[in-house]
C-alpha cells in the first residue's frame, strides 16, 4: 500500500477552501461582466441616441446611479465619485438588515437607499415614498437599471389627514426640498408646489415593516404624534436635521421612548440617529 505523505494530507485538508475561493472568485468575475456587460449597453443607448447627453452614470456600492445633470452639484459629483454619498446612513442599516425585512422608507432621493437595500433582501419587500415630483422618474429609473423590485409612491408623508399638503421644490439643490420655506445663502430658489398626502399612522398599518430609514428635510417634526405603535419595527435610521431646533429633536426622541424605543448611541453618528426596540438593542459588530 502507497504511503500517504504529509503534503498530500494537507492538500486533502485544504481542497475544500481552494473550490471555496475558486467559487467566489468565479462569482465576482460574473458579476463584473454583468455590470460591464450593463455598462456598455447603458453607453450604446447614449451613443445611438439623438438627444444630447443630460445624464451622467455613477456606481455606488454595487449601485447603478443615473444622475440628471440638473441635479448635480459640485458635492453630490463628489461624493458619488468617493464613495461617500450617504455612507453613514448605510453603515447601520448594512449591519442590521434581515434577508426577509420589510423595510419602510421616507425619502427616496434618487433611490440609492431602496435600490441597495432590495439588492439585499432576496426574501424581503422595500417600500418608499418621495415628495419631491422631480425625484420621481429619477429614482424610478434607477430602480429599474438595477431590476429590482421598489414600491415607489409620490406623496408626502406627514400625521395629517389632510389629502394634499403645501411642499418647497429647490431647484438648485434637490436635497433642500421639504416642508420648510426657509431662507438659504446659497442662492437656491424653491418653488411652493401642492402635493399628495398620506397618513404615516395609515402607511405604518398597511406595509407593517420591520425597518424605518426616513430622511425628510424637517418633514420628522410631528410625525410621530399621532403614533400609538409602530407595530413590528425594529430599528428607525433617522437623519435629523439641526435646523428644526434642540426642543423639536428633543420631542422626537421623547416621542419614540415612549414607543418603546432606545437611541443607540454607538451606531448613531453626528446628524444620523439610531433607535432600536428595547428589547433588540444592536450588537457592535
Amino acid at each position: 500500500m502507497r504511503k500517504t505523505s504529509e503534503g498530500q494530507i494537507m492538500l486533502k485538508h485544504r481542497l475544500p477552501l481552494i473550490g471555496r475561493l475558486y467559487r467566489q472568485r468565479d462569482k465576482a468575475r460574473n458579476e463584473l461582466r454583468e455590470v460591464r456587460e450593463q455598462l456598455s449597453h447603458m453607453q450604446n443607448e447614449t451613443e445611438t441616441s439623438v438627444k444630447p447627453v443630460d445624464q451622467r452614470l455613477y456606481v455606488l456600492e454595487g449601485v447603478m446611479l443615473e444622475i440628471p445633470l440638473n441635479i448635480m452639484s459640485d458635492k453630490f459629483h463628489s461624493d458619488l465619485m468617493n464613495g461617500t454619498y450617504e455612507d453613514k446612513e448605510l453603515s447601520p442599516i448594512r449591519k442590521n438588515l434581515r434577508p426577509d425585512d420589510t423595510v419602510l422608507e421616507l425619502g427616496a432621493a434618487v433611490g440609492f437607499i431602496s435600490t441597495w437595500v432590495a439588492k439585499m433582501l432576496p426574501q424581503g419587500r422595500v417600500v418608499t415614498y418621495e415628495a419631491n415630483p422631480n425625484m420621481i422618474p429619477v429614482a424610478a429609473n434607477n430602480h429599474k437599471r438595477n431590476n429590482v423590485n421598489v414600491v415607489l409612491n409620490h406623496a408626502l408623508v406627514t400625521s395629517s389627514d389632510s389629502e394634499t399638503m403645501d411642499f418647497f421644490v429647490d431647484k438648485t439643490f434637490f436635497w433642500d426640498s421639504g416642508i420648510y420655506a426657509r431662507a438659504h445663502d446659497n442662492g437656491s430658489v424653491r418653488e411652493k408646489i401642492s402635493v399628495r398626502s398620506e397618513n404615516f399612522s395609515k402607511i405604518l398599518r398597511e406595509v407593517d415593516p420591520s425597518i424605518l430609514i426616513i430622511d425628510i428635510e424637517g418633514g420628522e417634526v410631528g410625525l410621530f404624534d399621532n403614533v400609538s405603535s409602530l407595530g413590528r419595527v425594529r430599528h428607525i435610521f433617522f437623519e435629523l436635521h439641526a435646523f428644526i431646533g434642540p426642543l423639536e429633536i428633543h420631542r422626537i426622541f421623547k416621542k419614540l421612548d415612549e414607543l418603546g424605543y432606545v437611541y443607540d448611541e454607538i451606531h448613531s453618528t453626528g446628524y444620523i440617529a439610531t433607535f432600536s426596540l428595547g428589547s433588540g438593542l444592536i450588537t457592535s459588530s
